[in-house]
């Protein structure tokens, strides 16, 4: 008996290469054609696209103007949900830049004290107190901050204290320039060495904010 003979159930694309292709083709064609919706420019803000259209895979980028921060994603994508299409999430916003009053310091104060709430670039100006003492107090640090961004303030307050460096000697040699009888914060002194010898260290030092020369105190040496 003759076994049964085999039927092939036959392949469309086998017999018709063409109509896989078209199929495929037909369904690119659709996710391409599928639009996302407009989204505006936000208030203080830009939305930039990426391609220059809403299309399915396009992006969508924000900014905010100068003062402003972003909350929210700084990117959407056009993506496929079921049929449609839709933005991966909700279009950020453009908050204020607002700080909190800056920190208060020892021994000295800042200017807008009274304000509450300080916008963009505003800045405060600190300075200290007289001293109780013979010795002045020295402001180390930047007298000056500004709100930058939605962090807060672009540096720490600086400090009020005295800074005091003892009196330079060098053997051998002479100061020329710097002359007192106290030295302060940022106090700069200069050296040069008699006939015969010569300097080892820098000819020039500062009186820095704990009290000590920076660099130390020169020698001359034969």
């Amino acid at each position: 008996m003759a076994p049964p003979s085999r039927r092939e159930c036959p392949f469309p694309s086998r017999r018709f290469p063409g109509l896989l292709l078209a199929a495929l083709a037909l369904l690119l064609s659709s996710r391409s054609e599928k639009v996302c919706h407009y989204i505006p420019n936000p208030a203080h803000g830009q939305a930039i696209l990426a391609n220059g259209t809403y299309s399915f895979g396009d992006l969508l980028h924000f900014i905010c103007n100068d003062g402003y921060y972003l909350i929210g994603k700084a990117i959407l994508y056009c993506e496929l949900k079921g049929s449609d299409a839709v933005w991966s999430g909700r279009p950020p916003i453009c908050q204020k830049i607002l700080c909190k009053p800056p920190p208060t310091i020892k021994n000295g104060k800042h200017t807008f004290s009274e304000v509450d709430v300080f916008e963009y670039l505003d800045a405060v100006t600190y300075s200290c107190d007289p001293a109780p003492g013979p010795d002045p107090f020295s402001l180390v640090g930047e007298s000056t901050i500004y709100c930058r961004d939605s962090l807060g303030w672009s540096g720490d307050p600086p400090e009020c204290k005295v800074v005091k460096c003892r009196f330079p000697v060098i053997e051998n040699g002479r100061q020329t320039a710097g002359f007192g009888i106290k030295f302060y914060y940022n106090a700069a002194v200069m050296f040069e060495c008699y006939e015969g010898f010569h300097i080892i260290g820098s000819d020039t030092i500062v009186c820095n904010s704990n009290s000590t020369w920076d660099p130390p105190v020169p020698k001359c040496v034969k």
